[in-house]
């Protein structure tokens, strides 16, 4: 039971960090009923291919990862362009995660008095990244539940605090 709760707070982190800070930031400029509709959209492509990805599986017999499933089901060459995709999105998020952080962090550090440059700082948050992950997996579990629990609770008190200062006749429909 203690595997499966880390594994869904594993992807759970993984798709409710990366959404908050890239959604926000590209959805913010086409107003709201457009912003739902596509993260609609999205939601309902990702469950598509969870599904598909599921059925493959289960076909399977056992769980693989996408590029074993390629090699089973397509052949070496879908193999190798499988592990590739997944290489190419794990970089992607790490690089999110890295310029996000960073930026969050820069603009904590200019509110408090403290300028930083951007490089030093995503040096340093790239760094602390890497030594988190030679880290025992146990561990890494454990700082993922702790992070996912506080982003939980960060993620709580903004929306309280934004709803209760919220004029809704503000906000832009379309």
């Amino acid at each position: 039971m203690q595997k499966q709760i880390g594994s869904i707070l594993l992807v759970a982190g993984t798709c409710i960090g990366s959404g908050m800070i890239a959604l926000p930031m590209v959805l913010a400029k086409i107003g709201i009923l457009p912003s739902f509709l596509i993260m609609g959209l999205i939601w309902a492509l990702c469950y598509y291919t969870a599904l598909i990805n599921l059925e493959l599986n289960l076909q399977a017999e056992k769980g693989l990862p996408l590029g074993a499933l390629a090699r089973l089901y397509a052949g070496k060459k879908s193999e190798y362009i499988g592990t590739l995709s997944l290489k190419i999105l794990s970089y992607a998020l790490v690089a999110v995660y890295i310029y996000g952080g960073t930026s969050i962090f820069q603009k904590l550090f200019g509110n408090s008095g403290i300028e930083m440059n951007f490089t030093p700082l995503a040096t340093g948050l790239a760094l602390i990244s890497f030594l988190v992950l030679l880290l025992p997996l146990k561990i890494i579990d454990y700082v993922n539940r702790f992070l996912f629990i506080g982003l939980i609770g960060v993620f709580s008190l903004l929306i309280i605090g934004l709803v209760s200062s919220l004029e809704w006749s503000n906000l832009p429909l379309i």
